[in-house]
């Protein structure tokens, strides 16, 4: 099975859970879960192709998903670049992080949803049944 999210839009928060066999996949799908929520769905219009490199480092595999959030979250407000493809290598530590993503970058980018931030202090990756599991909250 691949991994998944599910949207989580509440009074009290806002965010996805996620699951995935691998870490590699898992921080894919939390990158995709938080594009969805940011921007819902629909056509933007005409974009310039365009590809990102990252290269991550933190303390925790939590600081980590965050801080990688974090950027994915930068492209959308601030580059107004939507990535459509992504190859990510997670290290066997879960400490850092390198990334190529590929996508479009628009004039102008209506976000559904703005998010400013991953809140990863109180985040917990977890593994069981050989599935990465998480709740991701965002602050909007």
């Amino acid at each position: 099975m691949a991994g998944q999210f599910q949207v989580i839009d509440n009074d009290s928060k806002t965010g996805i859970k996620v699951t995935a066999p691998t870490i590699d996949e898992f921080f894919t799908v939390c990158a995709h879960g938080l594009k969805l929520v940011a921007l819902g769905g629909g056509s933007f219009g005409q974009g310039v192709a365009e590809v990102k490199d990252l290269d991550i480092k933190a303390q925790t595999p939590e600081e980590l998903l965050g801080k990688f959030l974090n950027e994915t979250v930068a492209w959308l407000k601030n580059g107004r670049f939507v990535h459509d493809r992504m190859t990510l290598k997670v290290a066997d530590d879960m400490l850092s992080l390198t990334a190529k993503a590929s996508g479009l970058t628009y004039p102008a980018l209506p976000l559904q949803l703005e998010v400013k931030t991953t809140l990863w202090q109180n985040l917990k990756i977890k593994k069981a049944f050989g599935r990465y599991a998480a709740t991701v909250n965002f602050e909007v």
